[in-house]
């Protein structure tokens, strides 16, 4: 009569394969290796296996039937497959019941103890599938996720919080006249100094102009040559430094009534005529 004695060498392999970088699903099909004694010795020889996934309540959930499994020198290996991930929840405690006979015999296996215990790490090839949002921002490394990791498009308006994106956070020249909506940058989102006149559509440059009088009381309009201003354009001017006007005289831009020509007035609040001989002025227009 045999009396088989087995020690498990290898149980559950090729469930699980692992890279720097990912966890690869290998299916539901695994290794089972051990080493049978037939009458206190190695085994050699064919036997037929039956093998039963056992849970925590003894029950019997799925089987599986090896025959003719060759044994050299006590060592052999199957391979199993009980058909379904599920059968191998979270956190699962499962155990093998195995039972041998010899090969071509219709006689009932001898069952072996004790059963042999499933390791949870199986249950790693469920990666296979990651259910929305099982991983949480406290299951992502900072940095992670680096730009060259994310499709193009793939982040987008409604995935970034409020004031995520800081100015820091935006290379030179990324934001440009095509990126933003009209009406989107607002006086309130303006720092002041910030919009110099290089930064303005127009023109601007130093000039001057001759002499003018003005009676008293009276106003007195006039075109200055601007090369570059648009007909349209806003007109600007003002004083250069260490320049003053006469008392009771003023001076304003009015328009660009034509390409590359400003209109400027003068006028005299005084109670008598009013001249100057040269004035060094900053000239601008706005579009």
């Amino acid at each position: 009569m045999s009396v088989f004695r087995l020690i498990s060498l290898l149980a559950l392999t090729g469930l699980l394969a692992t890279t720097p970088w990912r966890v690869l699903a290998m299916g539901t099909s695994f290794t089972y290796q051990g080493s049978l004694e037939d009458g206190g010795v190695p085994a050699s020889g064919n036997y037929d296996f039956e093998f039963r996934l056992i849970n925590t309540g003894g029950g019997v959930i799925a089987t599986n039937l090896r025959d003719d499994v060759d044994v050299v020198d006590g060592v052999f290996t199957v391979e199993l497959n009980f058909g379904s991930t599920t059968l191998f929840p979270g956190n699962f405690v499962r155990f093998l019941q195995i039972g041998i006979r010899p090969a071509g015999s219709t006689g009932a296996y001898e069952f072996l103890s004790p059963l042999t215990r499933i390791n949870p790490a199986p249950y790693a090839q469920r990666a296979a599938v990651v259910t929305e949002g099982a991983i949480g921002e406290s299951s992502i490394a900072s940095g992670a996720v680096t730009s060259t990791r994310l499709a193009n498009s793939a982040v987008t308006s409604g995935k970034l919080a409020d004031g995520a994106v800081t100015a820091a956070k935006l290379a030179d020249g990324a934001v440009t006249n095509g990126k933003l909506g009209n009406n989107s940058v607002t006086n309130a989102k303006v720092a002041a100094g910030t919009l110099t006149m290089s930064r303005l559509a127009g023109v601007y440059f130093d000039g001057s102009i001759g002499s003018l009088t003005v009676g008293a009381g009276a106003c007195s309009s006039f075109n200055v040559p601007i090369a570059g201003a648009l007909a349209g354009d806003f007109p600007l001017v003002a004083l250069q430094a260490g320049q003053t006007l006469p008392a009771g005289m003023t001076l304003t831009a009015t328009r660009v009534p034509s390409n590359g020509v400003m209109e400027l007035r003068a006028c005299n609040v005084s109670n008598s005529t009013s001249s100057w001989t040269g004035l060094d002025l900053k000239f601008a227009t706005v579009r």
